[in-house]
């Protein structure tokens, strides 16, 4: 199991499973694969734990759509459904 604490963290354990020893050992990188799901006061995928890596699988799911269109026109973009409480703005 890694953790991405850090970019250097990150750099470093990515580094290593490409040596000789590294390439003999696979890796399973599904941790949270499938327990995300709808919530109903949340837009869009929500984890039931508290750490996942839901993040990192939806913005290269994004990526993909981006990379696999042909025209802007091709990726989808879903208006925003959150109901936002108080009164701030950008502007104060």
């Amino acid at each position: 199991m890694f953790e991405q604490d850090d970019v250097d963290n990150w750099r470093q354990v990515s580094l290593a499973s490409t040596s000789r020893l590294g390439r003999r050992h696979p890796q399973d990188l599904s941790m949270g694969l499938g327990h995300a799901g709808r919530h109903p006061d949340y837009p869009g995928l929500v984890s039931e734990r508290y750490i996942s890596e839901n993040n990192q699988r939806l913005f290269y799911r994004r990526w993909e759509a981006f990379m696999n269109a042909a025209s802007w026109g091709d990726i989808p973009l879903d208006p925003i459904k959150a109901r936002f409480e108080g009164t701030a703005t950008m502007w104060g």
